[in-house]
């Protein structure tokens, strides 16, 4: 009878072996959809590295995007449950985890890492994501794993021994270290609250390419992609990659870098950082965060591809271009909106001082020039997704949300005409932007320091966007969203403004209820900047 048991335990095995490679695989497929993952290469790695084998035994301690407040414990020690969007705990006490998949697919897809790559890997933990980075650049390819802790470092290198002999683990501090040879990419997996110059320094003549998420003390932030081009030495292009919430740097915080950081949020979105410079570049009017040699700017580099122009671009080649790009198929997600830091509020206190920007007074404080425009909806192929009855969708045209867009060719508005009625009634859109530049005397008031709120009320509703961004986050409060009919929004500038900070403000008009045309048009009731102290 034990005989036989044991013939049936290799059949058992192997089963067992299929149903987990099984699961990897489906897990990989759904990654494909939630992190929107284009790149085949890095779905197949994640189908391909047993996850298992770098988390230790179970069962898991486990923490769910939608609630990372408290781990939980898998039911067993079944390898089934780790081919899941989860987190999985190395060190519940230090909140130390393998991090979320959806995230680092979404990441890595943006990286674009070819076969043959030399990849840094700063922060590689027990290994998994430097496994998963060495599949995709492949065997040809280089991963330098670098671990601050020794005892981690240890078990990486294990793990890794398995199966890459392409990834080299290193036990350094990782926010100095300069490898050999440059970089194609240098992946930081820990927040910092300034950038290291040798990460910079480290990166290949051409495409070398940085991901490294700023963050404050909560752990909250976003990733920046930040690229040399051409051997360039000084200008860099850099953009928004996604928000995050991950554990610190060592080495790469500091006090008064979190302040400066701070005090950039408060101004303005990640999304309005458009170029690392570097010295004797000195910071100008476009600077979003200084450091020490380095500082990022709103402007963008010549020649980065988000900053060509358009064919009707005008003078001003450092535009964007105005062309809406669609896109083509649906995306979720790839990290609950919990996970991003909640959006400021409005007092509900009376302001110290306002300022009334539909008169001529008002909006000349700002150096403010109003520009208009009607939106129309237009007819546009469906998401590629969509159910098969379904084979056109709409859109907004002209897209004038985006930072820098171009409306020179727009007509100017006087800001005592603000409150003309527009639009051909029934449901109707209009646009109107402006720049505003904080002076440091508002009409009698001293604005250094001062919280800044834009009001807006427009009859019926309005979407408010501010440097290129709407300000919103599912299920929470949206400054930048329709408030309700007739209603006004209210929407933080900056908690602590300075006399210079610019905003770029575009307001999507809407004639409504869209259900229930009325007969009637659109108005802009009010427009004003409220102080605070």
């Amino acid at each position: 009878m034990a005989q036989g048991r044991d013939q049936e335990r290799p059949h058992r095995d192997r089963a067992q072996a299929r149903n987990i490679e099984e699961a990897r695989q489906r897990f990989a497929e759904e990654l494909r959809y939630t992190a929107h993952v284009r790149s085949s290469r890095v779905v197949a790695a994640f189908a391909t590295v047993p996850r298992e084998h770098f988390v230790g035994p179970g069962p898991w301690r486990i923490l769910s995007p939608m609630s990372l407040a408290e781990y939980w414990t898998t039911d067993d020690a079944r390898p089934h449950h780790l081919y899941h969007d989860i987190l999985i705990a190395i060190d519940p006490i230090r909140r130390l985890n393998n991090g979320q998949p959806s995230l680092w697919a979404h990441l890595y897809d943006q990286l674009d890492l070819q076969p043959g790559a030399h990849v840094v890997h700063v922060g590689a933990g027990t290994g998994y994501y430097s496994a998963i980075l060495a599949e995709i650049v492949g065997r040809a390819g280089k991963v330098t794993a670098i671990e601050i802790d020794p005892d981690l470092a240890v078990w990486a290198r294990q793990n890794l021994a398995l199966a890459w002999p392409q990834a080299v683990v290193v036990a350094a501090d990782g926010f100095a270290f300069r490898p050999d040879p440059l970089a194609d990419a240098i992946i930081v997996n820990a927040g910092v609250t300034h950038l290291s110059l040798a990460w910079i320094d480290s990166l290949a003549a051409e495409n070398g390419r940085l991901l490294v998420p700023l963050t404050t003390a909560d752990g909250r932030g976003g990733f920046l992609l930040i690229t040399r081009l051409g051997g360039e030495t000084r200008h860099y292009p850099a953009r928004f990659a996604h928000w995050t919430g991950i554990i610190p740097c060592t080495g790469g915080r500091d006090p008064a870098a979190e302040a400066r950081l701070r005090a950039a949020l408060a101004r303005s979105h990640f999304a309005a950082i458009r170029s690392l410079r570097r010295a004797p570049d000195e910071p100008d009017d476009t600077c979003w965060l200084a450091g020490e040699g380095w500082w990022l700017s709103t402007a963008p580099v010549a020649g980065d591809a988000s900053s060509k122009p358009s064919v009707n671009r005008g003078k001003d080649p450092t535009m964007p271009a105005n062309n809406r790009t669609r896109p083509t198929a649906s995306a979720l997600p790839t990290t609950p909106p919990l996970l991003a830091p909640p959006l400021p509020v409005a007092p509900l206190v009376p302001p110290v001082h306002v300022v009334d920007l539909m008169t001529s007074a008002g909006s000349a404080a700002f150096g403010a020039q109003w520009r208009g425009m009607e939106a129309k909806i237009v007819e546009c192929p469906a998401l590629t997704d969509s159910l098969p009855e379904f084979k056109t969708t709409y859109d907004v045209a002209p897209y004038a949300g985006e930072s820098g867009f171009d409306d020179s060719a727009w007509p100017v508005i006087p800001a005592t005409e603000l409150g003309a009625r527009r639009g051909g009634g029934m449901v109707s859109f209009f646009w109107y932007r402006t720049k505003l530049t904080i002076p440091a005397d508002a009409q009698g008031f001293d604005t250094a320091g001062a919280m800044t709120v834009l009001r807006v009320n427009v009859d019926d509703y309005a979407e408010i966007w501010v440097n290129g961004e709407m300000p919103r986050a599912a299920g929470r409060t949206s400054p930048g969203t329709i408030q309700g009919f007739n209603m006004p929004s209210r929407l933080v500038l900056n908690r602590a403004v300075a006399p210079g900070d610019q905003f770029e403000v575009a307001v999507f008009a809407i004639n409504g209820p869209i259900s229930a045309a009325p007969a009637n048009f659109l108005w802009f009731r009010e427009a004003k900047i409220e102080f605070f102290r």
